[in-house]
């Protein structure tokens, strides 16, 4: 969603009406000045005194370029933010930017000590020093906003409403829930992605899977504000619920963390008419998934992913399964979920380095299935990076929408699903090389990726200008494309050699032809290999423009 940008003079309301115009539409409010004081240790008045105003001014740069990094917030800003061109500049980009004013002798009856803010203190005429600094500034307010509101006369309530209509509208708008299919006969099931389904449609979605009236929801403790919407759906439901929380990261995925899963199933007095709900990521959903596949011989599972990567990839296609010490997912099942349950406001709350894990995968469907997608998300990802609901529903979607039509061919990776490892032969490798602590695994697949487009270049069937253009996009994502220096190309070759999409013991990796068509071949020597990562090392590979 895009954010609302309260600018404009001490004792205007930016304050006051930031926090109802949140209360309204469910954002998170940060008032620049806050943050600025907490960063710092001190307050404003103590910066001003102690380093001076540069040194208050660079801070506040720093703020507001975070901030306008985000989406779904209400911003408060400092009166003497819009007049820095720069802050202005990415205010105007991050959202609705709301002049609010307020005659001098209003401002005056507001502002309370004059000793309090360092540019009124020490003002002989307080009155006049207001009326100068609002001429000052009134030009670069005036061009820094999107629209103005004056504040005097009018009650906060009736204001809040005015400033936050246009948002709410808008989101009516991403609040369009999307039904996507995935064809599978009798193991047909739907996902389901929108805005706020969590809170609004997950109980009743998800109690038709528990006949019984028993599910259980597992998650990180982290996401309980998401598991607990979940849970409180079901029991509104009449379901019998509990909730188990288990540590995060790729090193517990485990069979030891599995048992753990067992035991709370058991404990729930689960049974085969029961449900079990992964709310997580990839790595939660693919451990539950396994746990619910052979707990009890299968009983029903449902996913919620809640990071981008999960969404457009985990969560579909029944692909479960866990962690050995020698290599990742050898030890699995195809278990597809009742249901997928996405909902994009958990992608709010998601660190930024996750959603640039989860946009590889996206850049992925677009390099091995759908060249417009491709051509697309190129275009889209400073929205995407900002995290526009509008533009990540639409991205989300249509890689669902492959993901699904190639599952769909092809269940259990006979043949065609193996376009999906695009990437992940050398990215699955390099997790392991790197004991799953170093990258996450958008960025692995993102290296994997460079190198599976050199590897088609030593073979002479990846043109070019194919790596160039992934290249390009997988940096402005913000993801690696320089293979490490210190990673030993044996090591990834002895790596690759115990991943399970080996084949009589020769390494098969998915190929370019060109942007939107790949092809899987076990014709790839170890001299191929080693040449282009070595080459991926350099980066010789990028001709001069």
């Amino acid at each position: 969603m895009r954010n609302l940008v309260l600018i404009g003079f001490m004792g205007t309301g930016k304050t006051t009406l930031g926090r109802l115009c949140a209360e309204r539409l469910g954002y998170a409010f940060c008032d620049t000045d806050t943050l600025i004081e907490a960063r710092a240790g001190r307050s404003i008045p103590e910066i001003f005194a102690e380093q001076g105003e540069t040194a208050f001014r660079q801070l506040e740069r720093e703020v507001i370029a975070e901030l306008a990094a985000m989406s779904g917030l209400v911003i408060a800003t400092g009166g003497g933010a819009p007049l820095d061109a720069e802050n202005a500049h990415r205010l105007r980009a991050a959202g609705d930017v709301v002049l609010l004013t307020a005659p001098p002798e209003e401002i005056l009856l507001r502002v309370g000590d004059p000793r309090s803010r360092p540019l009124l203190a020490g003002a002989s005429d307080v009155h006049k020093r207001i009326r100068e600094l609002l001429d000052e500034r009134m030009p670069a307010y005036v061009q820094a906003a999107h629209r103005e509101l004056n504040t005097m006369g009018h009650r906060l309530e009736a204001l809040a409403e005015r400033l936050s209509a246009p948002f709410q509208a808008e989101q009516e708008r991403v609040r369009e829930v999307l039904r996507l299919p995935v064809a599978l006969g009798e193991r047909s099931y739907d996902i389901w992605l929108g805005s706020g389904l969590l809170a609004h449609k997950a109980g009743e979605l998800l109690a038709q899977y528990a006949p019984g009236g028993r599910a259980c929801v597992v998650t990180h403790p982290v996401l309980t504000p998401y598991a607990d919407a979940v849970v409180e759906g079901l029991r509104a439901q009449g379901i019998q619920t509990t909730r188990t929380l288990l540590p995060a990261g790729e090193r517990f995925k485990t069979l030891r963390t599995v048992e753990r899963v067992y035991k709370a199933l058991l404990e729930a007095r689960l049974d085969r008419k029961s449900l079990v709900v992964a709310v997580g990521g990839g790595v939660l959903g693919d451990l539950v998934g396994f746990a619910a596949a052979t707990y009890l011989r299968g009983i029903r599972f449902a996913q919620v992913p809640t990071t981008l990567l999960a969404q457009v990839d985990s969560s579909i296609g029944g692909k479960t399964g866990v962690d050995l010490p020698e290599g990742k997912n050898l030890v699995g099942a195809f278990y597809q979920p009742s249901l997928v349950l996405m909902d994009l406001q958990a992608l709010r709350t998601l660190p930024a380095r996750e959603l640039r894990s989860g946009l590889a995968e996206v850049i992925k469907y677009g390099i091995i299935y759908d060249e417009a997608l491709f051509r697309q998300v190129h275009a889209d990802l400073p929205q995407l990076r900002r995290r526009d609901l509008q533009v990540l529903m639409r991205a989300i979607a249509r890689s669902c929408e492959i993901k699904a039509e190639v599952v769909a061919q092809d269940e259990t990776e006979q043949g065609l699903r193996a376009i999906l490892n695009f990437g992940h032969t050398v990215g699955h490798a390099l997790e392991a090389v790197t004991h799953y602590r170093r990258y996450k695994h958008g960025e692995a697949v993102a290296l994997g990726m460079v190198a599976a487009a050199l590897i088609g270049e030593e073979v002479g069937v990846t043109p070019t200008e194919v790596t160039l253009a992934l290249h390009e996009t997988l940096q402005a994502a913000g993801l690696p494309v320089v293979f490490p220096e210190e990673v030993r190309v044996e090591d990834i070759l002895a790596a690759a050699q115990r991943d399970k999409k080996t084949e009589a013991g020769r390494l098969r990796f998915v190929l370019a032809r060109r942007i939107g068509e790949v092809f899987v071949t076990g014709d790839v020597t170890e001299g191929a290999v080693h040449n282009a990562l070595n080459r991926q090392k350099r980066l010789d590979y990028v001709p001069p423009r």
